[in-house]
């Protein structure tokens, strides 16, 4: 189907993830159209990123690895930080283009 029309999977694919993600966050936790919606919602990332993958890995790779690293290091931030202002250090962090920006701020 993405050989034939790709806006129309794409298309879909972004209309299908907003439609469930909202029907995620308008159930209850604990009802089983909530994991319905997650189901859909994960499906349609599964689906729509699954050509990246197999027309070009090295970026969904390397987008991978990013965003393993920038949440890993939320994480690890929130999960050692005393209060609530862990959130201004990430900011910090993430809102520089490169690391001598972020040293430079961080040190002034």
């Amino acid at each position: 189907m993405m050989a034939m029309n790709p806006w129309v999977v794409m298309g879909g694919g972004l209309v299908l993830s907003i439609g469930s993600m909202y029907g995620v966050m308008s159930t209850a936790p604990d009802s089983p159209a909530h994991y319905g919606c997650w189901a859909v919602f994960s499906a349609m990332q599964g689906i729509t990123l699954s050509p990246m993958a197999l027309l070009n890995p090295a970026i969904l790779g390397r987008a991978a690895l990013y965003t393993a690293g920038a949440v890993g290091g939320i994480s690890y931030v929130g999960a050692t930080a005393k209060s609530d202002q862990y959130l201004w250090l990430v900011c910090i962090f993430l809102l520089p283009n490169s690391h001598e920006q972020s040293l430079t701020l961080m040190f002034e």
